[in-house]
């Protein structure tokens, strides 16, 4: 192999750079080398491994059967009050927003009349036809409306 001569830093081959008492110990054979070597020279040890990391199992969820929707009891004798039925989107919004600002449960739902599209504006649900009833009064009255009550019972 070749070093580097500290004395006068030139690359030389390694036999050149050893000093001359040095040299006999440097030229054994690898044979040699390992005959000289300490019966108790250790082995090397390996590089520790690294734990294996546990992930937690993942927890067990256990799938409900799923109630048809004709026996959910939520869904039978709702009462809805239709407030109207609009070709402008914007409008349909504004009349939704001020229904839930004034503190009433409104929504809207996209629909097909004829050739045109429409919004239509919900408030509701009431759990019996009285109290759509009732709503439908202060609905009507306070924003002029003829809005209809109607069932979602199949």
């Amino acid at each position: 192999p070749l070093v580097q001569d500290p004395t006068d830093g030139r690359v030389k081959s390694a036999a050149e750079v050893i000093p001359v008492e040095a040299a006999p110990e440097q030229t054994r054979t690898d044979k040699e080398a390992v005959a000289s070597k300490p019966a108790t020279a250790e082995k090397p040890t390996p590089s520790p491994k690294p734990a294996p990391v546990r992930e937690s199992p993942a927890p067990v969820v256990k799938k409900q059967a799923e109630p048809e929707v004709n026996e959910l009891p939520v869904f039978k004798n709702v009462w809805m009050v239709q407030l109207g039925t609009f070709t402008n989107v914007d409008n349909a919004h504004a009349l939704r927003d001020q229904l839930r600002k004034d503190g009433f449960g409104a929504h809207t739902k996209n629909v097909r009349v004829g050739d045109a599209n429409g919004v239509r504006v919900f408030s509701g649900p009431f759990v019996n036809r009285q109290e759509a009833e009732r709503a439908k009064k202060k609905l009507d009255d306070r924003y002029r409306l003829n809005s209809m009550v109607f069932s979602l019972d199949p």
